[in-house]
């Protein structure tokens, strides 16, 4: 790994460090080992070296010679990553290191995310911690854990723990900008009983399989307009079993697209990842005994996608749908059906999909594929006062069929991350959500992981010194926005009256996805910049 490393421009410590993080497992939930070692590299330089109880890791750094009068700063990065890999990766993230790349100006890894976010954080506060010839005043390197799944860490953080009173966040993508604001945000869960019906039940199990979205981080990308997986493949699967129109509607009654064709829905299962819109979903289903009957569902199926792939031809040009059968004598109509657009040769294998004990009824079905027909997802509203940014959104992270957890009912679940900046308008979206759960005889979790936004301060003192620094290294101007995404600059300034926060970064781009790519040319000014403004801050 150091061989590739070795080769790209800035510090040979920050690369060190960088190479030590892609070794080492670190996937939210699962950062014992990573908080221990960073501790013991503390111990090990001889700082004073604080592990709250949640695995947080805080390491004071004494000021330089001359610079001791100075008041307490702290740097801060998360430990823990986002782990997807590649439908045909074989990657084990509990154990074997991230494999890294170089493609054009980009570090990439091999069929995985790279950890980039936040590992260049947590390295550049490495590095700092390291170098004992750097000037500035007293510092606090502040490392959370389980960032990645709600701020988790961040919440959790004993107050009183820090010193400092500013705050220099390095999880921030994009060096020419700083960021001063952010989302709120929860999480929720609903739960939705179902009837099952064991008589009658079909003879041919399917697996229906909707994948190759382009999917992406859930607020940063969220405007964008790409398709939920599992949005999409409840509105197909809709369309085959109701037989709902799926075009033009003209005056009058409403004629159906097609006849409604028959099938027994046994499972389904979507998405990965709380803050990642769901690239795959796939559907289990049972079909009838008789050829006609098969066809045609087969028939309406494929007229259903490709009405809603008409919608995404540009947004998702690698979407496909595949039908497979899941016997041991597979009838031949049924082995496999294809209606794919690009990519189709790079196509996984489908993912297998726990079954009910008995299929729903007729009329539970509707009820569950209606239900998938209003939840909501994506932009709710824009931002009133800053042109072009998100303030309120929905993702509609997760589905599941039987619902995880709910071993004494047949239950659907659905798994929600909500976002905003305006307190009273993330409040309005859980009251949406437990109205529409009452409407459809749902459960709705108390909200999960709840916080409050970022609020910008554009009078900030270090914002200021940040700006004027910015320029003078770069001759250029810092572009200062506001985000919708969480950062844990929030949280911890929540704990602490009168924190002062940015939040900066070299260039990283599609976190989240195989395709996190670090631009590595970004690097040695980011490093330049930061280690000034540690010298400069008064």
């Amino acid at each position: 790994i150091m061989q590739v490393l070795s080769q790209l421009p800035g510090p040979a410590s920050f690369w060190k460090h960088f190479n030590f993080l892609l070794e080492t497992p670190r996937e939210s939930r699962k950062c014992t080992q990573i908080s221990q070692l960073i501790a013991q590299k503390g111990r090990d330089w001889g700082y004073e070296t604080i592990v709250d109880p949640h695995g947080n890791v805080l390491i004071r750094k004494p000021a330089s010679a001359g610079f001791e009068g100075r008041p307490w700063v702290c740097i801060q990065s998360h430990m823990d990553m986002v782990c997807e890999k590649e439908a045909t990766s074989n990657h084990d993230f509990a154990k074997d290191p991230i494999v890294p790349r170089i493609v054009d100006d980009k570090l990439m890894a091999t069929g995985t995310t790279l950890g980039a976010d936040n590992g260049v954080g947590v390295a550049l506060g490495l590095m700092v911690l390291e170098d004992r010839t750097l000037r500035h005043g007293p510092l606090e390197v502040l490392f959370t854990v389980d960032e990645e799944i709600g701020l988790v860490g961040a919440m959790q953080m004993p107050a009183g723990m820090l010193r400092s009173r500013r705050l220099i966040n390095i999880d921030s993508e994009e060096d020419w900008r700083i960021c001063i604001g952010c989302a709120g945000g929860f999480d929720a869960t609903m739960t939705m009983p179902l009837a099952t019906c064991p008589e009658g039940r079909m003879p041919f199990e399917v697996l229906v399989s909707l994948s190759g979205l382009q999917g992406g981080h859930s607020g940063c990308e969220i405007h964008k307009g790409q398709a939920n997986a599992i949005q999409l493949l409840g509105r197909i699967l809709l369309h085959t079993l109701d037989g709902t129109t799926l075009g033009y509607r003209p005056m009058g009654p409403a004629t159906p697209a097609h006849p409604a064709a028959a099938f027994q829905l046994l499972g389904l299962c979507g998405g990965t990842k709380r803050n990642a819109i769901p690239v795959a979903c796939t559907a289990r289903l049972a079909l009838p005994a008789d050829p006609a009957a098969r066809e045609a569902v087969l028939v309406a199926l494929r007229a259903s996608y490709e009405a809603v792939a008409a919608e995404f031809a540009s947004l998702e040009p690698t979407m496909h749908l595949r039908v497979a059968h899941m016997g041991a004598a597979p009838d031949a109509a049924f082995a496999l059906l294809v209606a794919p657009r690009k990519g189709a040769a790079n196509m996984a294998p489908i993912s297998p999909v726990a079954a009910l004990p008995a299929p729903l009824s007729a009329e539970a079905a509707l009820r569950y594929l209606r239900a998938m027909a209003v939840v909501p997802h994506g932009v709710l509203r824009m931002s009133p006062d800053v042109a072009g940014l998100v303030e309120t959104s929905i993702n509609w992270a997760k589905a599941s069929l039987p619902a995880a957890g709910s071993p004494h009912e047949t239950a659907a679940q659905f798994e929600f991350l909500a976002r905003s900046s305006c307190n009273s308008q993330q409040g309005l979206v859980y009251d949406q959500l437990a109205a529409l759960s009452n409407l459809l005889g749902a459960r709705l979790s108390e909200p999960i992981n709840w916080h409050n936004g970022w609020l910008p301060n554009p009078q900030s003192a270090l914002l200021t010194t940040a700006k004027r620094i910015y320029a003078e290294v770069t001759h250029k101007e810092y572009e200062v926005y506001a985000i919708h995404a969480g950062l844990e600059c929030g949280v911890i300034g929540e704990k602490y009256e009168g924190m002062d926060s940015i939040s900066v970064g070299p260039t990283v781009k599609d976190v989240h996805t195989p395709k996190e790519a670090l631009y590595y040319r970004s690097l040695p000014g980011f490093c330049t910049y930061l280690l000034r403004l540690l010298e400069e801050l008064q």
